[in-house]
């Protein structure tokens, strides 16, 4: 369980630029690049069958994710972003200076047809509340304020695919 605290409130929403590492297949995209003595941490999310996302932590931010070793992506039909519920922030709580953040869940991708939308969930199925935090990212949050999942869009197509 990754605890998170929910800072309501954006207006205008950072732009994320998603990028595809061609001879990896890795998904990344960041929205902030740590600012001069702002700390920066990357949690390691992993799963049973293998799967790594990393998620990207800039003062305590949670801004951003790399898709590393891909769990099996279910291709889903009218597969849409929901509606975010709330815009604002999302931030982990601090761990002690050099303490790496690990967690072993379930981890799962669905992905429209057109590989524009993907959607990560973090652990099982439950009730979410959806935050928008950039402009193609929403963040989404279960009832124990525990980091559950992201919703990616506007993803370019693979090199290669086009």
């Amino acid at each position: 369980m990754l605890p998170t605290t929910v800072i309501p409130g954006a207006t205008v929403f950072p732009r994320i630029s998603w990028r595809w590492e061609t001879e990896t297949d890795i998904l990344s995209g960041s929205y902030r690049s740590p600012e001069a003595g702002e700390s920066a941490e990357s949690v390691e999310l992993s799963s049973a069958d293998g799967a790594v996302s990393v998620l990207d932590v800039v003062g305590n931010e949670l801004c951003g994710v790399d898709i590393v070793i891909w769990p099996d992506v279910e291709t889903v039909s009218g597969l849409q972003a929901p509606a975010p519920t709330m815009a604002g922030r999302v931030t982990l709580l601090p761990v002690p200076d050099g303490a790496a953040r690990q967690l072993e869940t379930e981890l799962a991708i669905e992905v429209d047809p057109a590989e524009q939308t993907f959607h990560l969930r973090v652990g099982s199925v439950r009730m979410v509340t959806v935050i928008q935090v950039a402009d193609h990212l929403l963040i989404e949050v279960d009832s124990d304020d525990a980091f559950a999942g992201m919703w990616m869009t506007g993803v370019p197509p693979f090199p290669g695919d086009e």
